[in-house]
């Protein structure tokens, strides 16, 4: 007996050469690559061969009709690609050999500026229904007054920052974990975790922001129309405030922004003015990784501030899945970036910056020297091991590290001289009940002296 066969496709059986199989077909479904279908045999009738010559005969018009269709399609897109790519004119520096990329004839990596400003930048596309208040809300902040120190991007392709008044402190806010959500149903939280940001940086008046992952609540289902928005908010925000700032990117932003190629996300994150971010480095796992040197008026470096990408989620050694960590080649990235900053100054101390935390804050926990907070959750890190702290502690040029991703822990401890600090966190909606729990929010805010010491004061947001 002849067998025909059956499709499996998402747990639903389709019979070989129905109108089902063939629209899958249609669609683009490679029948030799994919993973999520399985092959069945069952019996195929005279019948069943009778039925189905006539479906594809009466069906033949449609299926000429969605061919025109899909190449139509792709002609617009192609032409509006073309379009974007023309329009360029911005890109967000490389810091892939310590020079800025500007190579405009590579249209592969050129970013897709204008047309992203033109679209997102109508706010009225976004402020609809509930969301409105979030839009209004917007509407009614004033920018935050400091004393103006802008983060300017140097000749050797680097960001830096430089006070002018002898003996000034530089003031550097960490803000982790807004998680907002860009969800008609869930505003009122995305408007929680503004309100909480605004009256932290207002209270602080600090120089420069570090946001160290989760500012987008991306996750599994997550509508990219409400990820545009949720960017949208942000941006428009963070210029509203008006202190430049700069985000590494934590698991849930990597789940909203890691379906788009690098020169779209690049477009997406240039439309915020205050946004001091180096495009990403090819050669280091991760997006967001950059050095940003605060500087006296003297030129000697006051801090190094390096961040980090610690990713999204990974295939642990038994098989389940887990947290990313801090690779191999992003450890060598910043072994390469500290010697630079040896040879270049006489004094060169650093802080790192990333969101999942590294095993050793457990650790430091256990055995090492509290400093201030609580440890309310367990640490969630990574099953790899990352060598990014043994890295630090031979280089002996970082004197503390920072992360968010365990809303509930805000402690601070030395472990080995590098003092590993878990930074207050915002969100009112990724916890459970963690809208109604207070002792946690808030922001860490680090003082640093022009001789590079520094203290650190966990700022409460008392709502």
């Amino acid at each position: 007996m002849w067998y025909g066969k059956c499709l499996c496709y998402y747990n639903i059986y389709v019979p070989y050469e129905t109108d089902a199989y063939n629209f899958l077909r249609e669609g683009g479904i490679d029948m030799a690559q994919r993973t999520d279908y399985k092959m069945y045999k069952q019996p195929k009738t005279k019948k069943m061969q009778r039925s189905t010559q006539r479906k594809q005969k009466n069906h033949k018009i449609g299926r000429e009709q969605k061919f025109f269709l899909l190449v139509s399609l792709l002609i617009f897109s192609i032409t509006a690609i073309a379009f974007v790519q023309v329009q360029n004119k911005r890109m967000i520096p490389s810091v892939t050999s310590g020079k800025v990329s500007h190579d405009m004839d590579n249209q592969n990596e050129a970013v897709q500026v204008n047309e992203v400003h033109t679209f997102l930048h109508q706010n009225e596309a976004f402020a609809t229904g509930n969301y409105a208040n979030v839009y209004t809300y917007l509407q009614q902040l004033t920018p935050i007054k400091n004393e103006n120190t802008e983060m300017k991007l140097g000749t050797d392709g680097y960001y830096y920052m430089q006070k002018t008044q002898p003996g000034a402190h530089f003031q550097v806010l960490q803000i982790t974990d807004m998680h907002i959500t860009g969800t008609e149903g869930t505003y009122q939280q995305d408007l929680f975790a503004l309100k909480a940001v605004q009256t932290l940086v207002a209270q602080t008046q600090p120089d420069f922001l570090v946001l160290t992952g989760d500012i987008i609540f991306g996750r599994d289902g997550y509508d990219a129309n409400d990820g545009l928005r949720a960017v949208n908010v942000v941006s428009n925000f963070m210029d509203i405030l008006g202190i430049p700032w700069t985000w590494c990117f934590g698991n849930h932003d990597h789940s909203f922004f890691d379906q788009y190629p690098p020169d779209t996300i690049a477009a997406l994150l240039s439309q915020c003015k205050t946004l001091s971010l180096y495009r990403k480095n090819e050669s280091v796992t991760g997006y967001t990784t950059g050095m940003y040197q605060l500087l006296n008026p003297d030129g000697s470096l006051a801090m190094g501030l390096v961040l980090m990408d610690s990713g999204n989620e990974t295939v642990n050694p038994d098989g389940t899945t887990g947290y990313d960590y801090i690779r191999a080649d992003a450890v060598n990235w910043y072994e390469q970036e500290i010697r630079k900053l040896q040879a270049k100054y006489a004094i060169s101390h650093t802080m790192l910056f990333f969101h999942i935390p590294l095993q050793e804050y457990e650790q430091a926990w256990d055995t090492g020297l509290v400093q201030f907070g609580r440890k309310r959750e367990n640490v969630f890190c990574s099953s790899y091991h990352s060598t990014l702290f043994e890295k630090a502690s031979e280089l002996g040029s970082s004197v503390a590290m920072f992360c968010g991703h365990d809303h509930l822990n805000d402690y601070g401890a030395f472990y080995n001289n590098i003092e590993l600090v878990y930074g207050k966190s915002i969100d009112y909606i990724a916890y459970e009940g963690i809208a109604n729990q207070t002792e946690q929010r808030g922001a860490t805010l680090i003082d640093i002296a022009p001789d590079s010491a520094y203290t650190i004061t966990q700022i409460p947001y008392a709502q």
